[in-house]
């Protein structure tokens, strides 16, 4: 049903009726309406148009061109339609490779940030001693942070250098 929306909204915008879409489909009277109410859309008088039934929510529409003319140039027109406003922006092959590009790149950062992680179980784990130098202005702050959380500063150093580790 929700494939019958985007071609239900096309003919509204041409100027038909409800009734006469739902003739031109084969549905009788007020039943296409009742079925794509169900699920989950309202009809907008303002637009003339079916919208998720939702204040906040989006209706987004996509016309893809004509596969008979292949061109490098091949361009997508979204129609953005809400309640309060109406936006159209034409994307390029080129805007989607660049959203391709930083979907990688998100993957990639966030597979191997998951690959690096260090587990120790620190129940069973041999404490060491070892002295450092820090800026007395940098562990003041550590030990009010520390003492405001209630954390243990062994375990914060610890985690500390872990978080370290894994970038």
């Amino acid at each position: 049903m929700t494939e019958l929306i985007p071609y239900v909204n096309s003919e509204l915008k041409k100027g038909l009726s409800i009734v006469k879409v739902e003739k031109n489909l084969g549905f009788g009277k007020d039943t296409l309406r009742r079925k794509i109410i169900r699920e989950g859309y309202t009809y907008d008088k303002k637009i003339h148009r079916f919208i998720i039934d939702n204040n906040n929510s989006q209706n987004i529409t996509k016309d893809k061109p004509n596969n008979s003319n292949p061109s490098n140039n091949l361009t997508h027109h979204i129609t953005h339609e809400d309640l309060n406003s109406k936006s159209e922006r034409v994307l390029t092959n080129e805007d989607f490779q660049i959203l391709f590009k930083m979907i990688d790149l998100y993957k990639d950062k966030t597979s191997n940030s998951n690959d690096k992680e260090i587990l120790i179980d620190r129940k069973n784990e041999d404490i060491t001693t070892r002295s450092f130098r820090s800026y007395k202005k940098v562990f003041d702050l550590f030990s009010a942070y520390c003492t405001d959380n209630k954390l243990n500063q062994k375990d914060a150093i610890a985690d500390a250098l872990i978080s370290f580790m894994s970038r």
